[in-house]
Formats: structure tokens, C-alpha cells, sequence
């Protein structure tokens, strides 16, 4: 993965989340980012891998239980939401 990650990169977590970066400025190994496609297998989008997905940045907005922001630890490959 590469490690210079600014505003407008997406990149995909372990658990298949893809993230959209947000700023251009971070915590040393950490990216601040929105959750944009979610895995689902009736999703209309597909990767190079064929995984579907579905892109739904509205759900994130609309449920109080859904993280706004995720915070992506660049040395553990492993996000935590807030």
C-alpha cells in the first residue's frame, strides 16, 4: 500500500471497506478517511476482482450508529471509527 496518502485517495481496508481520504495533513501512520463503498453482494459496482460493492455515502450521514470518520493506522493495517 502506498504510504502517501492525501485528500481524494481511496484505498481499501482488510475487511474490504474502501475509504476515501479526507485532508491533506495526518497524524504520523495514520490517514483520516470517510467509508464510501461497502462489499455487497447485490452491489452494482464491481472491482478488478470481481467483488461487489455498493456505494452509499448517505448511510453514513443518516445512521447515528455508523462512523463518520475512520482513522486508518498505516503500521497495523487496521482502521477504528469515530
Amino acid at each position: 500500500m502506498k504510504t502517501d496518502l492525501t485528500d481524494l485517495d481511496y484505498f481499501r481496508t482488510k475487511d474490504n471497506v474502501i475509504l476515501l481520504v479526507k485532508g491533506y495533513y495526518h497524524p504520523e501512520n495514520f490517514v483520516l478517511s470517510v467509508p464510501v463503498f461497502w462489499p455487497d453482494s447485490t452491489g452494482d459496482r464491481i472491482n478488478e476482482s470481481g467483488r461487489k460493492y455498493r456505494k452509499d455515502v448517505r448511510e453514513v450521514y443518516r445512521d447515528p450508529e455508523i462512523p463518520k470518520f475512520a482513522r486508518f493506522d498505516m503500521a497495523e493495517n487496521r482502521s477504528s471509527f469515530s
